[in-house]
């Protein structure tokens, strides 16, 4: 098959040429976003009552929720948070479970339940969730001439609807500005003397705000529609609405409320630059392209700015993309380097430009082609996927330089080129597939692995064995046919004139050579004593492994900062803002900041979040880390605020570098251990923040009704509390339309009339003995309540969250614990490291099972190709001896053990073995043209391997050296790790390598002899 596509270089063309161009064309219908796409078994319920209390959160609702999704099967965890009018049940399911099947039993379940919640919530909206779904582009609507509502009615409106119409765009969410209401102001004095309740009010708003359909009257040949038409469409119908009260006297509402068209209270508020906008923060589908978002985004803003009001003008304050085309670049001119540097390698050892164009053509063939198999696969370009192709190169490196050694040693015999091309090639067979071999069972249990992260490394693991596919067709079809084609005739009776490169090059290696055959008589001298001082040097570089720091995954400078700030529970929105503001301030003083966008009270009022948009890095001294250290002690000295302080968007599921969770059976024990251990982190030394889910407690007025009272004037407590409710938080359930559109009718009892608990005394109640105070029925008191309240499989917790201002969380994990268990913990109560934690123990295990499952494949392969269960004993030693270059680099370059490191050091098992695998089939070959003596025979193949060899180890040293400048921290730990595991590669396959070679062939024939023995004697 080699003769057929060597000789046939036209058909051999365009069969490569055929999955490159299909490549090249997937490569554009690849989605491009920073994360691969993964399927979370995620469902939750989400309950809005308005006007509850966390507390009537968790027992009337969330409690109940729980309670019937748990007969659910095949659940792993569930999870809730209570706040005041909010409450979501979380419930995680195995990766077994069919989600779209558990959504809608979940859905059955709460359905069931509806009528036992209270009235007054919305309909509970059961959902699936992604955990990393984020804003693409947050875009700010400014204007100095246009009020707040004017601002938001054009945002909800217009813009809106524009934003929607993109390609890819999920949800638009708007903060800020004024949302209109009709409102219906009442004045309790007023209402006292006409007799009327609020209740009755609403009412008669309710049956009078009215279309109803009276049916058809035929006359004549035609049919005319009757309709009754009630429905307010003037302020003034709803003035004139006429009120009855019970007593018989008429008067129209105006005579007892303040009717005006006003907006709602702010319940988010915005600010750009400190100045006050609308938000409109965009999101994509769950299929979209995160960067076709980005860009339609930002190519329809000038268009739509042309159609905007005067004075008001639109804003990109906030676009992710940008961050994910500059990472994807940034990665792929690491890949392209990596080749040059690849290729600059070959050309300093061959000084041949024909071979530098082989290998330019071939590894980047292999890349390319490898997207038509991704695209048939579903995958996107990510930071999974990316890094898998700047890992592959390896591979691709590895299998180039071994062919086109291997041909050029049958051309210095003198044979034709394509001659040398087909013998050349088919010399290497055997260490191409075992290369390629490993890589494949390597990398399939990769893509294989369970759990979450499992996901996440499907499109890593497949990724590489696509391309490892294409390296291996390329290696027996174009590597050989381009040789054959482009490489010239070599005469060994002419005069060989190298340039300075491969002189200079030649004498290195030479000189490395000779020293090593010095070394490789003292190996085999003392080879006992060598073998100790080998294991001594491992010994060495593994002890280091302890210094070396783990985490889940490195976060990395993405050019954003985001800082939550949490004020007391109670705390209005305008005391929000003004310590928000203060916060803008210092981060807007801050030079490396581009622009601040701020939104208040999106998860509560008490609730801010600030993103800081930073300078690309080229253009900033500083660090975002740096800049966080600037300002953490500056916003420290606000008082009565907590701050977090997040790297990137902090949103794509991101958790804290730590979480602890508390748990036990009295909620209150859980505070006193909860501060304990808050104490405990702060003291380390370690976190730049700390938060709580524990938040003190709120003042509240709760109304107490006197039972005796409710039975005399026959009044019920759903009756008071709907009045209460009403009054206060006020009735929306009435609609006021114009021109199409629909704006709530807000029915409340004016601010003047229920600023204190004294006012809220004198609402009135309808009786049946005419109407009566609240202070008749009961009495007000002042108290405090759980500002918000967290549970987990049932159980209430509270949560610790840290931001780690140095090391890494494995190591501050461990030093906690050890603090931790020094208290004394009462019966029943415990703590447990959740988030980033579980997600680190859980990838470990699997990553584990991977390597050990790659390891074992590995063997079983070799021993299929070497047909022997002796020397593939010999090839794995190489496995472990390279882990001690990945802890020396990591430890001396200051790098973790993450996720990316972990898949580096499980690859290296398929990369670290080619080296072994090329001397030890030379050996063999050696062996089999009569070279009895062990010794002899593995220097003959190491001196013919060991150019090849050096040169292929350097050269997958050079293709993996510009993943280590990356500020992706992942990319740069992983290019360690394969730097590390070859380099000690190249040192260990020389120095242990032929020692464990020689005494498993002597074993090997003392065995065989043996058996010999042993026949013949029978």
């Amino acid at each position: 098959m080699i003769e057929v596509f060597v000789k046939r270089p036209a058909m051999t063309i365009v069969f490569i040429l055929l999955f490159v161009l299909l490549g090249f064309v997937s490569f554009f219908n690849l989605n491009v976003e920073q994360s691969p796409r993964i399927d979370f078994p995620l469902v939750s319920v989400n309950v809005t009552y308005p006007g509850a209390s966390p507390e009537e959160i968790e027992t009337q609702i969330i409690k109940k929720v729980e309670d019937v999704v748990v007969e659910i099967s095949e659940i792993k965890s569930i999870k809730s948070r209570s706040f005041e009018n909010f409450g979501y049940v979380l419930i995680e399911f195995k990766l077994s479970a069919d989600v779209n099947v558990k959504s809608s039993e979940v859905k059955d379940k709460v359905d069931a339940i509806v009528n036992e919640l209270p009235d007054g919530i919305d309909k509970p909206i059961v959902s699936r969730v992604d955990p990393f779904s984020k804003s693409v582009v947050e875009v700010a609507l400014t204007s100095e001439k246009h009020t707040p509502k004017e601002l938001f009615e054009f945002a909800d409106k217009k813009l809106k609807n524009q934003f929607s119409k993109i390609s890819g765009v999920g949800t638009v969410d708007l903060f800020g500005g004024e949302e209109r209401e009709i409102r219906v102001e009442l004045d309790p004095v007023q209402m006292k003397s006409k007799y009327i309740s609020i209740n009755e009010v609403v009412s008669a708003l309710s049956t009078q705000n009215l279309n109803v359909p009276g049916g058809n009257i035929e006359r004549d040949k035609n049919n005319i529609s009757v309709r009754f038409v009630g429905e307010f469409n003037t302020l003034e119908k709803i003035r004139k609405l006429p009120l009855k009260a019970s007593d018989g006297n008429s008067f129209t509402l105006e005579e007892v409320a303040k009717v005006y068209d006003g907006s709602k209270k702010p319940e988010t508020l915005s600010r750009f630059n400190l100045k006050p906008v609308v938000t409109m923060s965009i999101k994509k589908i769950s299929d979209g392209n995160e960067v076709e978002v980005g860009e339609g985004i930002v190519g329809l803003l000038p268009e739509l700015q042309k159609s905007l009001p005067e004075g008001m003008k639109l804003e990109v304050a906030s676009d992710t993309s940008t961050f994910i085309v500059k990472e994807t670049m940034s990665t792929l001119q690491g890949i392209g380097l990596g080749i040059i540097l690849t290729v600059l390698i070959l050309f300093f050892f061959s000084g041949n430009w024909r071979l530098t164009v082989i290998a330019a053509v071939v590894i980047p063939s292999s890349v390319i082609s490898a997207l038509l198999l991704m695209d048939f696969s579903a995958f996107t370009i990510n930071f999974i996927t990316l890094l898998s192709m700047a890992t592959s190169l390896g591979t691709l490196i590895a299998n180039a330089i071994v062919i086109i050694e291997s041909v050029m040693v049958h051309l210095e015999m003198g044979k034709s080129p394509q001659q040398a091309a087909i013998d050349g090639t088919k010399d290497v067979v055997i260490p191409v597939l075992a290369s390629c071999g490993t890589n494949l069972v390597v990398f399939t249990p990769i893509a294989f692995m369970g759990g979450i992260v499992g996901q996440f490394m499907l499109q890593f693991g497949l990724s590489v064995v696509y391309a490892t596919i294409f390296s291996l067709i390329a290696s027996f079809t174009l590597t050989p046919m381009m040789c054959g084609a482009l490489l010239k005739p070599i005469d060994k009776d002419a005069d060989k004139k190298e340039n300075f490169l491969v002189r200079g090059t030649n004498a290195i290696v030479g000189f490395i050579l000779k020293e090593y055959k010095k070394i490789f008589a003292v190996m085999f001298k003392y080879p006992k004593t060598w073998i100790l001082l080998v294991l001594g040097s491992l010994v060495w570089t593994f002890s280091l492994a302890p210094y070396v720091g783990n985490e889940f995954i490195p976060t990395s400078d993405e050019d954003r900062i985001q800082i939550n700030l949490t004020l007391p529970q109670g705390s209005t929105i305008w005391e929000t803002s003004r310590v928000s503001k203060e916060v803008e301030a210092l981060a807007g003083n801050v030079p490396e900041v581009k622009n601040t966008l701020a939104v208040l009270g999106e998860n509560g009022t008490e609730n801010a979040k600030i993103i800081l948009s930073l300078k690309d890095k080229e253009f900033r001294s500083r660090s975002d880390v740096e800049i966080i250290t600037e300002l953490t002690p500056e916003v420290a000295k606000i008082p009565n605020v907590e701050a977090e302080f997040k790297r990137g968007d902090g949103g794509g599921g991101g958790n804290a570098d730590i979480s602890v969770n508390v748990l036990g059976d009295d909620y209150q024990e859980m505070v006193k251990i909860s501060k304990k251990l808050n104490e405990i982190m702060r003291d380390s030394g370690y976190f730049r923040s700390l938060t709580s889910s524990y938040k003190a407690p709120k003042e509240e007025v709760q109304f107490i009704p006197d039972l005796n009272k409710l039975e005399q004037y026959g009044v019920n407590g759903a009756l008071l509390g709907s009045t209460i409710r009403a009054s206060i938080y006020g009735d929306e359930s009435n609609v006021y339309k114009e021109a199409g559109e629909e704006y709530d009718i807000r029915v409340e009892v004016g601010e003047n009339y229920k600023g204190t608990p004294q006012d809220l005394e004198n609402i009135t109640i309808l009786t049946s003995f005419g109407l009566v105070s609240l202070s008749d029925l009961g009495r007000f008191e002042r108290t405090s309540a759980i500002p918000n309240i967290w549970r987990r499989d049932r159980f209430r917790i509270i949560q610790l969250n840290g931001y780690l201002a140095k090391s890494t969380a494995g190591t501050v994990q461990a030093e906690l614990m050890a603090e931790f268990d020094k208290l004394e913990w009462p019966e029943a109560y415990s703590y447990q490291f959740v988030g980033n934690s579980e997600s680190q123990e859980e990838s470990g295990r699997e990553i584990g099972k991977a390597f050990g499952l790659a390891i074992l494949l590995t063997f079983m392969l070799l021993t299929a190709i070497l047909n022997s269960f002796v020397h593939p004993i010999t090839i794995s030693s190489s496995i472990i001896t390279s882990f001690g270059g990945v802890f020396v680099l990591l430890f001396f370059f200051d790098a973790s053990i993450n996720i990316a490191s972990m898949l580096g050091i499980v690859m290296l098992v398929g990369l670290v073995v080619n080296n072994a695998i090329l001397i030890l089939d030379q050996t063999m070959v050696v062996q089999n043209r009569g070279v009895e003596d062990i010794k002899e025979a593995l220097w003959q193949g190491i001196d013919e391997k060991f150019r090849a060899v050096l040169m292929t180890s350097i050269a997958i040293i050079a293709g993996a050296l510009p993943q280590t400048w990356s500020p992706d921290l992942a990319k740069a730990s992983m290019g360690l790790v394969i730097i590390g595991g070859t380099a000690a590669s190249i040192v260990y396959t020389f120095l242990l390598t032929p020692i464990v070679y020689w005494y498993l062939e002597r074993l090997r024939r003392w065995v065989g002899a043996k058996k010999k023995t042993k026949t013949a004697s029978v």
